[in-house]
């Protein structure tokens, strides 16, 4: 049950990954969630940080898309400045839609990667695929409602021996 709560991976920061190890484990993509793991809490569009790690990620020879719960509409606005593919309305922990995506670009959940800051949504998400986990350390920004219980749910875990951190750390440059 432990290895349901606990990711594959751990980092305090997107910006320090040395992808080009993970890419050297077998990952050829990297899905990556916006919210408090590319950019705080409700940025409207990317910016330096999401640039800076999709550069770093194309540099070491990976694809990646944005994979968010937002709405499509948000996605497309958030991805615009920079011609990021993405997937909006993702329904994470479900994956139907991330299905749909890996069988367009012909992967397997073997080959990608889940990067993401919330247990209860990215690691699940990458749990019920098969797929292995960068759970990402929250960047900040205002959370509001539900977000914030399941925060409250993720430190009561911690608590009972659950804590991502324990996982490996991400390969770092």
């Amino acid at each position: 049950m432990a290895k349901f709560f606990i990711p594959d991976y751990y980092t305090d920061d997107l910006l320090k990954v040395d992808w080009l190890q993970l890419r050297e484990r077998g990952i050829s993509h990297v899905f990556l969630d916006v919210d408090n793991t590319l950019e705080e809490h409700g940025a409207k569009k990317a910016g330096r940080r999401t640039k800076e790690v999709c550069r770093s990620l194309e540099e070491a020879g990976l694809s990646f898309a944005i994979l968010s719960n937002a709405k499509r509409e948000r996605a497309e606005e958030f991805c615009a400045p920079y011609n990021l593919p993405y997937v909006g309305q993702a329904a994470k922990p479900l994956t139907y839609q991330v299905k749909r995506y890996l069988n367009t670009h012909k992967l397997s959940p073997r080959e990608v990667l889940l990067a993401g800051d919330q247990i209860f949504t990215d690691l699940w998400c990458g749990r019920f695929l098969g797929a292995p986990v960068l759970l990402v350390e929250p960047l900040g920004g205002k959370e509001k409602g539900f977000l914030r219980f399941k925060r409250y749910l993720e430190k009561i875990l911690c608590i009972f021996g659950q804590n991502p951190a324990k996982a490996e750390t991400a390969p770092r440059i």
